[in-house]
Formats: C-alpha cells, sequence, structure tokens
C-alpha cells in the first residue's frame, strides 16, 4: 500500500509553473513530489520570489512563504531550503530527505554541459519530444569544444530516438551514424540498421549488410529484437484493441466500430501533442 499524504495548504486554483521543465504544480504536495523525483534537476534559484507569492497566495502557506524569503535573504543555500519545504510538508521520511539535500548539494560540483545533460536527457525520458530536440540542439553547439566522443555519440544517439519517435526516420538514421561514428556502440549500429531496414527497399537493407562484414552481427541483433517486438505486439491490449475493431467493422457492428476508432484516433493525437509541445 502506498504512503498516505496528509494534505498542507489548499489546492490552488492558478498552477505554479516550473520553468526549467515546464511542469504545471497545484499544490505544495505535488511540488514537494516535483523536488524528490527531480532532485538532479534543480538549480540554485528554484526556490524563488514567485514560487513565494504562489505558495503564499495561492497555497495559504504564508509563514512558509515567509520563512522561505527570510532564508532566500539571508543567502541559505537551495538544499537547506529544500529541506524546510520537505519537512513543513511531512511528505517524506528524515532519511529520504538526508538522501535529496545531498542530490542537490552535489549538484553543484556539475558544470553547466553536465547540467544541460540531464536536462535534455529528462524530457526525453518523460516523451516531451519537442522540448527535449531543442535541448539537445543547444547541446551540440556546446559540444563543439569537447573532445568527449562518448558525451556527443550518447548526445546524437537520443537525438536519432527523437527523430524516430517523430516519425522522421531520414533524420533518426543519420544521427544514429553520427553517434555510431563517434563510439563504435552496437547499440548505435542497431539502431541504424534499424532505419535502413524500415525505411528502404528489402534489397538494399540485404546489400548493406552483405557487403559491410562489419553490420553482420548487429544485423543479427536486430532480427531476434525485431522477433521478440512482433511476439510482444500480438498480446499486446493494443493489438487486441486493434483486432476486436477489425471484428466490429466485418461483422457489420459500423457504430460500434466508429466510435472505438474515433477514440482511439482522439488518444493517438492527444499523445502526439504532448510529445511536441514546446
Amino acid at each position: 500500500m502506498g504512503r498516505i499524504y496528509q494534505c498542507v495548504g489548499h489546492y490552488a486554483e492558478t498552477a505554479y509553473t516550473i520553468k526549467r521543465t515546464w511542469i504545471h504544480v497545484h499544490c505544495v504536495e505535488e511540488l514537494c513530489y516535483y523536488i524528490c523525483n527531480n532532485a538532479y534537476l534543480l538549480e540554485e534559484d528554484f526556490i524563488n520570489q514567485d514560487m513565494l507569492l504562489w505558495l503564499d497566495s495561492e497555497c495559504m502557506l504564508s509563514t512558509l512563504a515567509k520563512t522561505l524569503r527570510a532564508q532566500i535573504r539571508q543567502g541559505v543555500r537551495l538544499e537547506d531550503q529544500v529541506r524546510l519545504l520537505l519537512e513543513t510538508v511531512h511528505y517524506c521520511p528524515a532519511e529520504e530527505i538526508d538522501a535529496i539535500v545531498g542530490m542537490i548539494a552535489a549538484n553543484y560540483s556539475m558544470n553547466s554541459l553536465q547540467k544541460n545533460k540531464i536536462r535534455a536527457d529528462y524530457f526525453l525520458k518523460n516523451e516531451r519530444y519537442a522540448l527535449a530536440l531543442q535541448a539537445y540542439e543547444e547541446l551540440t553547439e556546446e559540444l563543439t569544444k569537447e573532445k568527449d566522443d562518448k558525451l556527443i555519440a550518447s548526445v546524437y544517439y537520443n537525438m536519432g530516438v527523437i527523430y524516430a519517435h517523430l516519425f522522421l526516420f531520414g533524420q533518426a538514421g543519420e544521427y544514429f551514424k553520427m553517434a555510431y561514428e563517434k563510439q563504435e556502440k552496437e547499440e548505435y549500429q542497431v539502431a541504424y540498421l534499424a532505419i535502413r531496414r524500415m525505411v528502404g527497399p528489402d534489397a538494399e537493407y540485404l546489400r548493406l549488410i552483405g557487403e559491410n562484414e562489419e553490420y553482420y552481427q548487429a544485423s543479427r541483433v536486430l532480427e531476434h529484437m525485431m522477433d521478440k517486438t512482433d511476439k510482444d505486439w500480438k498480446i499486446s491490449d493494443e493489438h487486441m484493441r486493434i483486432m476486436e475493431m477489425r471484428r466490429l467493422r466485418e461483422t457489420g457492428s459500423i457504430e460500434k466500430y466508429s466510435r472505438q476508432v474515433e477514440q482511439l484516433n482522439s488518444t493517438c493525437k492527444e499523445l502526439y501533442r504532448n510529445m511536441v509541445i514546446e
């Protein structure tokens, strides 16, 4: 059974927007949840005057806002401000607070490049692809001064993943290939071959494998992955739903069929909007 929280303050009529990630929170508990799950993303100005005004006017937590405001004036470090916030809300046990505070303190040793990489990875993990792509593109400009091929390859690979999710397979293939050229990692090579297998004629793909011995092992890995994906798809809820829709169409249940198609289309549109929203 999950932990039960006693809510503190009011549920805000107007959400507070966390600028670096564009996440909206509606109460202090949601703010604490964000902090606990994204401590590595927090900058020194995370707790700012806008947040304190929101806590005061929207959440009716005037005392907490006043105390945090005083800490900011006194130059108290972010990790201690976060400790006060989490302890006041009683959001998590003391040992968890210690771990979160330690993680925030460790952020000070990171340079801007490392922090920006973490931010971009966060957007990718949460399927905010437009924001992730923008963050990675900014990173590539910084990386022109770097000689860390492993880091550059990782950025190129992640950009390829984003383009693939957006169905821009040509760009995805280019970035997967660039990633492999920077670091000869099987994962990158398999991703590149997957794109070539999907978008080109079978004869062209087979010729590519036949003419490049280095691709042989990666192609075997890819075929194994494709077989597993096909088997997983056939037992998935999504496949069952589509098969049910086909059955409805074939048996003449057009009204039910049309209703399910409309629901599926609405779901897909919403998912795509969330991926590309900036």
